[in-house]
């Protein structure tokens, strides 16, 4: 009985301490639960925070990166704003270059008009303060502005119309850069009258006619206008009609002179390289020879002439476009 007891004593024992051991497993287990979970939120909590700073700092990047950009931006906008004002002002420049030298408006303006014939639209045009600014640009130059037709190598080919210093045109027909073939040139004194061979008052000069190696060669008609009241002379030339050679006065030549707005006369010649051939074996009381025959005379059994110094008779051509 004793010996029972003694084994109900031993048996309790080892159940409170397998008792003890699972409670203090528990305990332990617990701690260790609330261990991870408190380092689970601590680690939760530290990666909000990285990626809190992360976002951070990449929006602050991204905000100095759109800083950056729009500084970037605004240089590159100065920069091309700069770059087009540069460039227009070239562009205008240049677009001044070519409205001379390759035709621009002006050119194509005087050229259509002239090459219709529409000579009064081309004398307003030509007195014009834009047109003369062009011309004047070339004063003390043999320089020229063109438009029209070229050749290969760039060279006045064809059909167009050129401008040179001093109010003077051509229009017409060129042969690599020369003038060759048909054309009018055309000369104007827009600020005073002028002396032109001789012939006193000279607003207007020009030429219409056949032309070779830049030169009036063959057919054509030189003609003058006159400010009528600088006249002098009752024989300014206003038509000489014939052939040329070299700019000079070379053939039969038809002459009408004028002394006012009303009187004119005609007359007849014969030139050689731009001295008048005498119609008469004789001189006059003066020494003088005949040079024209008046083709009017009411009187056909007595020829009336214009007579002429020997010194005087010479180099008579188109002035300003004699070789």
């Amino acid at each position: 009985m004793h010996e029972w007891k003694n084994r109900e004593i031993i048996a309790g024992l080892v159940a409170l301490i397998v008792l003890s051991l699972i409670a203090m497993f528990l305990i332990v287990k617990r701690e260790i639960n609330v261990d991870k979970q408190n380092t689970k939120e601590v680690n939760v909590a530290s990666t909000a925070n990285i990626t809190s700073e992360a976002e951070i700092e990449r929006t602050e990047e991204n905000v100095q990166e759109t800083a950056v950009d729009s500084l970037q931006n605004s240089e590159l906008k100065e920069t091309q704003d700069s770059s087009f004002g540069s460039t227009t002002e070239e562009y205008y420049s240049a677009k001044k270059m070519q409205e001379y030298t390759e035709g621009d408006w002006q050119l194509e303006e005087l050229y259509s008009y002239w090459s219709e014939y529409k000579l009064d639209a081309v004398a307003d045009l030509i007195r014009l303060p834009r047109l003369r600014a062009i011309t004047d640009s070339l004063s003390g130059t043999d320089n020229y502005y063109y438009y029209g037709d070229t050749d290969k190598n760039g060279l006045p080919h064809g059909n167009g119309i050129a401008i040179y210093a001093e109010n003077t045109y051509y229009c017409g027909d060129f042969k690599h850069g020369m003038r060759d073939g048909e054309g009018m040139w055309l000369k104007i004194y827009p600020d005073k009258p002028v002396t032109v061979n001789g012939s006193k008052g000279v607003i207007e000069h020009s030429y219409n006619g056949e032309f070779a190696n830049d030169y009036p060669n063959g057919k054509g008609q030189e003609h003058f206008e006159y400010d009528f009241e600088q006249m002098e002379n009752i024989y300014n030339f206003a038509n000489v009609i014939g052939t040329f050679k070299d700019g000079y006065y070379d053939g039969e030549m038809y002459i009408m002179t004028i002394s006012d707005e009303t009187h004119t006369r005609d007359w007849s010649a014969n030139a050689k390289k731009g001295v008048f051939q005498p119609l008469v074996n004789r001189t006059n009381v003066l020494g003088k020879v005949a040079v024209w025959k008046y083709l009017e005379n009411e009187d056909e059994s007595t020829d009336v002439f214009e007579w002429m110094f020997p010194e005087e008779n010479k180099n008579f051509g188109v002035y300003g476009l004699k070789k």
